[in-house]
């Protein structure tokens, strides 16, 4: 037997004790208990998630409604501003035609 042959036995027998220990475990009562206690920490958190997701959604439109009401009001602005030059530019072309 080679040493390969001898280092492939050891690591199968020792991956079996401990894949049995692993399932001795899996069946017991403390681990059915860490899974149920593992899956309503999942659903909590899940909750929170969705409540989180939700907020955000809500923060995010608020904050669009802000932006589009400060773009509609500097554009009213703007456009204020450019309707007093259009009528600046037309008195000083009828000065200039008289």
């Amino acid at each position: 037997m080679t040493c390969k042959d001898s280092h492939f036995l050891i690591g199968l027998g020792i991956g079996s004790i401990f894949g049995a220990l692993a399932y001795g475990f899996a069946r017991s009562a403390r681990a059915k208990k860490m899974k149920a206690e593992v899956f309503d920490a999942l659903h909590r958190i899940e909750g929170h998630t969705e409540c989180l997701i939700e907020s955000a959604k809500e923060k995010a439109l608020y904050t669009g409604e802000k932006v589009a009401d400060r773009v509609a009001n500097e554009t009213s602005v703007i456009a204020e501003k450019a309707n007093d030059i259009k009528g600046k530019v037309h008195s000083m072309a009828d000065e200039a035609k008289k």
